[in-house]
């Protein structure tokens, strides 16, 4: 019984990763180089106001977050591996909690200069 269930497991498993097929296509043609296009023009970015600084830094650090994530999710398909998948789900997790913090430093930074 419990051999039945890993192989049919392993089947369901074999059967999402061929799901994700379209999902790569699209992963490879667009995101990927839209995210590795923004870490470049992020990088550009030039905040002359030293209070914008942090938040630059914070921004740049998303959005690499967010193209790492990216990349591990299209290694996993590839691979087939679902540990990677977990660590593209971790970097989006990263992702959220940057996104986050940018946010919360962007309203203060809105509030203190009375800007909506």
């Amino acid at each position: 019984m419990q051999r039945k269930l890993s192989s049919s497991s392993n089947g369901v498993r074999c059967q999402l990763f061929l799901v994700m097929k379209p999902y790569m296509m699209c992963l490879q043609a667009k995101w990927l180089p839209t995210y590795e296009k923004a870490v470049n023009e992020v990088k550009e970015l030039e905040a002359n106001i030293y209070r914008l600084k942090p938040l630059k830094s914070l921004l740049e650090k998303a959005i690499a977050t967010y193209y790492e994530g990216l990349v591990l999710q299209k290694e996993a398909l590839e691979q087939k591996d679902e540990n990677l998948i977990e660590h593209s789900n971790a970097k989006g997790e990263e992702y959220m909690g940057i996104l986050d913090e940018y946010r919360k430093e962007m309203n203060l930074l809105a509030e203190k200069y009375n800007i909506e």
